[in-house]
């Protein structure tokens, strides 16, 4: 008796992983995605704020640590981005458009916000010549 409940429960689990990638498809296209100009700005965040703490324990230690800055980034973009997908996912597809016209506002008010910060640290008398 339990020899056959043993084998119909394995019988069952292997039904079940056959027919997975067919239905998974299906599933996934009903839920929200993260644009690729999210993708990028988390890509750009994460990698000021390390090169940003890199330099901070630099001189703190004394130490060069730039050369950490790109396999620690490398480690960390793909993970943030799986962690934001799958709270995406959980998002019905009717939500799709507002969710991706906010991701691109955020990416403009990033940029946006870069661009005001940067111009604030250039000089009047740099920006001549920059232009030049």
């Amino acid at each position: 008796m339990k020899r056959s409940v043993f084998l119909l429960f394995v019988l069952v689990a292997f039904i079940l992983a056959a027919c997975a990638p067919a239905m998974r498809p299906a599933l996934s296209a009903q839920f929200v995605a993260l644009p690729s100009e999210g993708q990028l700005l988390i890509a750009a965040l994460i990698s000021a704020a390390v090169t940003w703490l890199a330099v901070q324990a630099g001189k703190l230690a004394g130490f060069d640590f730039t050369s950490l800055i790109a396999p620690i980034v490398a480690l960390i973009v793909p993970a943030l981005v799986t962690l934001v997908q799958s709270g995406l996912g959980m998002i019905p597809d009717m939500w799709a458009e507002p969710i991706n016209a906010f991701v691109h506002f955020l990416v403009v008010l990033a940029a946006s916000l870069g661009i005001y910060i940067s111009s604030a640290k250039v000089k009047a008398k740099q920006v001549r010549g920059l232009l030049a």
